[in-house]
């Protein structure tokens, strides 16, 4: 049978549900230019049902399904057929979300209102000398990431999501622009040494990093330091400004602007 059409398949993708070929289709909250429409409520459930999935792909199948409530669920990858855990968020809304959980809440709580660089899964905007000279009320902006937006399809993450982080400090540049978040998996400063931290940490999770990093900026230098096991990663970056990010980034974009470039990947 014709299983249920999602974001995996192209837009020429159509329903085919108990011979009668459906194809009202609506745009979707596509994080990638190439994600697809779907198709209605009714045809995506008549699938469900004839293709007997052992899991929906998205969240969206999901909640067609009639699930409404966030949290962890088991959805199936597209490409390989496996199952992995991902957090349904906005599961009461039209356009439901997937996070991937980094199981740190506990730290993130308990450091609360006191951020540190070297906390799980954090990054950071190092203020050093140069930057309190030009700007004496600024401090170093510091991340820390519970879950981040991943595609379930590609499993590309979105570093600039900032749903379930928590940050503190605050940088304004000469322009105006404004830091109040780092994105996850950059590192930056403006102290001309790479003094700027970041680290992914996916221990307890089913996926392993699978991107490479550059630095950019003026100036810039950094090092990126990746785990046999390829879940951990640590960061350092800077220049007079500069970074180390992952390949993809730009500083240049507005911060809410979205920025999928951290590809992950299945473990074995």
């Amino acid at each position: 049978c014709a299983c249920v059409p999602g974001p995996c398949f192209p837009p020429t993708h159509t329903c085919n549900s108990i011979g009668t070929l459906l194809n009202k289709q609506t745009t979707t909250d596509a994080p990638q230019a190439n994600m697809s429409l779907r198709c209605s409520k009714l045809a995506i459930v008549a699938a469900l049902v004839l293709c007997a999935s052992a899991f929906p792909r998205t969240c969206l199948e999901l909640q067609y399904s009639g699930v409404t409530e966030d949290g962890e669920y088991q959805l199936m990858s597209c490409t390989s057929g496996h199952d992995f855990t991902a957090y349904c968020a906005g599961m009461n809304t039209s356009f439901p979300k997937e996070y991937l959980s980094l199981h740190f809440d506990n730290v993130i709580r308990s450091a609360s209102g006191r951020l540190t660089q070297d906390l799980p899964n954090s990054a950071s905007y190092l203020c050093g000398d140069h930057c309190h000279d030009n700007h004496p009320d600024a401090k170093t902006v510091v991340s820390v990431y519970s879950k981040i937006r991943i595609n379930p399809c590609t499993f590309v993450v979105d570093i600039t999501d900032t749903a379930f982080a928590v940050s503190t400090g605050n940088i304004r540049h000469h322009d105006g622009w404004e830091v109040n978040y780092e994105p996850y998996g950059v590192a930056e400063s403006c102290e001309t040494n790479a003094q700027g931290t970041a680290n992914i940490d996916l221990t307890r999770t089913a996926f392993a990093v699978n991107s490479t990093w550059s630095t950019g900026g003026a100036g810039p230098s950094g090092k990126t330091e990746r785990a046999s096991d390829g879940q951990r990663v640590t960061i350092t970056g800077g220049g007079f400004c500069g970074h180390n990010a992952p390949e993809g980034w730009s500083a240049f974009k507005q911060r809410n602007e979205s920025q999928w470039v951290l590809q992950l990947a299945l473990r074995a």
